[in-house]
């Protein structure tokens, strides 16, 4: 995705409708009439996007541990729950990851997958790519340009069928006109790199 390095790094702080749209882009730098969307995080943001946007030219839509934007209802469990988001808004905040040759990352791992010790190669991996201070500062851009006023095309509800990687609530379904699969699976948010192979055989039955 822009900003991670070695990806190009945006000359600004980069919205969801960038996102979407890049999805698209790749869709169509590749030749495909239509697609699967896979999206896990920021790549699920990118993914829910595609399809608001482009309904046409996405298959199917396959998204990892986050929810609709437009399914979340506000409540103090919530908001405390995603309180990293305010913090990471701060000008101040890519300097204070990167402290101490980024200490904050293993706190990120245990708090969202509690039973996960990454393997010392990808968390170095994502040091290497965050030691590059443009490309610290482009990944928490993504916060600073995230509103909780979603735009209007974002709200529409998404027309493609849907299969959602998480433990979520089935209230989220009424934002998907079509087929809608919650697939609950072990591990925590990074439950693809907790439990790859398990992940890759439930994926696969929805391809």
């Amino acid at each position: 995705m822009r900003g991670y390095y070695p990806s190009a790094i945006p000359d600004r702080d980069t919205d969801q409708e960038t996102l979407a749209r890049d999805a698209l882009a790749l869709v169509e730098a590749l030749g495909a009439g239509e697609s699967v969307i896979i999206g896990h995080d920021w790549g699920a943001s990118a993914a829910y996007g595609a399809a608001a946007l482009s309904p046409q030219r996405v298959k199917k839509l396959i998204v990892i541990g986050i929810p609709h934007p437009a399914a979340l209802k506000p409540s103090p469990r919530k908001i405390w729950n995603v309180r990293h988001v305010v913090a990471y808004k701060l000008p101040s905040a890519p300097k204070r990851f990167a402290r101490n040759d980024f200490a904050a990352l293993p706190a990120v791992y245990r708090r969202w997958a509690p039973t996960w010790v990454p393997k010392y190669e990808e968390s170095n991996a994502v040091r290497a790519s965050f030691s590059h201070p443009e490309s610290l500062n482009a990944a928490f851009g993504y916060y600073r340009k995230l509103s909780p006023r979603l735009p209007a095309w974002l709200k529409t509800g998404i027309a493609v069928p849907t299969v959602v990687f998480a433990g979520l609530d089935r209230r989220a379904a009424h934002m998907f006109g079509n087929e809608y699969i919650v697939e609950e699976v072990r591990g925590g948010h990074f439950m693809h790199r907790e439990h790859p192979e398990a992940f890759a055989e439930r994926l696969l039955t929805h391809l």
